[in-house]
């Protein structure tokens, strides 16, 4: 509702702009008009208040408002005391949610920390126990490209053979392995004089009419060493087809860390 809103209020009664009533002074001023509207407003604040607070209304009553107005404000109070339970009680069931949380988190990377702790133990104990057994320095072959996890590709031997020793381990020769053994042939050779086993062949001896019966020199031989027969060939060179392309595995060396 709005103040006095007839004729002649009194202006700025309770301040600025906040206008109230005043009486009639004879031959002075005239009263304040009173309008329906301003006495239904105040009518309406009062009855919907008590209304509100569930009474009936009653002529007989003159404390109604009073009563009602207590209600309403230990209702609105009971209201806030409700609404305050629950929030504690949320900010409550937030704080162990997160006490929780926390405490899950907390756990969690305690857990993982242990593992990882336990998984660290285990990798020097074996790597301990491994050392027991295989001493580092020791050099090994594996029949793959890469070094297992704790030994290092020993890189200073490439493309040789293994010979077995029982002196001094160490390494020698020129020729690469793929180079020695490959396919091909020999080098053209042509034989010398020298290289050729000695030896000889005898002419046999015939009578002029080629019968067998005068075979003979007349001294008991039956050919003529002095006679030679004809040569035949012609000293070319030759060679000999060579297959030395065997199969391989490779290897590598690797030293224990």
């Amino acid at each position: 509702m709005k103040r006095i809103n007839g004729l002649d209020p009194a202006v700025d009664l309770f301040g600025p702009g906040k206008n109230g009533f005043r009486e009639q002074v004879p031959g002075v001023s005239l009263a304040s008009g009173l309008t329906a509207q301003w006495f239904n407003a105040v009518q309406e604040s009062i009855v919907r208040t008590i209304e509100a607070a569930g009474l009936v209304l009653s002529d007989a009553d003159m404390s109604q408002f009073v009563t009602a107005l207590s209600q309403l404000d230990a209702a609105a109070r009971d209201a806030a005391i409700a609404t305050a339970a629950v929030d504690a009680t949320n900010k409550a069931a937030g704080a162990r949610a997160t006490a929780v949380a926390a405490a899950d988190l907390d756990a969690t990377n305690k857990a993982n920390a242990a593992r990882l702790a336990a998984i660290a133990a285990a990798a020097i104990d074996a790597t301990t126990k491994a050392n027991a057994v295989i001493p580092s320095g020791t050099r090994m072959l594996f029949q793959q490209t890469n070094a297992p996890v704790g030994w290092t590709k020993d890189t200073t031997h490439n493309d040789k053979a293994l010979r077995v020793v029982s002196g001094a381990a160490g390494s020698g020769g020129t020729v690469d392995f793929s180079a020695a053994f490959v396919t091909g042939t020999v080098g053209d050779t042509t034989l010398t004089i020298a290289q050729i086993p000695s030896h000889d062949h005898g002419t046999p001896a015939f009578a002029r009419d080629g019968s067998s019966a005068h075979l003979g020199d007349g001294g008991g031989n039956s050919t003529f060493p002095g006679v030679r027969t004809g040569s035949a060939g012609g000293g070319a060179a030759h060679n000999h087809a060579l297959d030395l392309a065997i199969k391989y595995v490779d290897i590598i060396i690797a030293t224990k860390n």
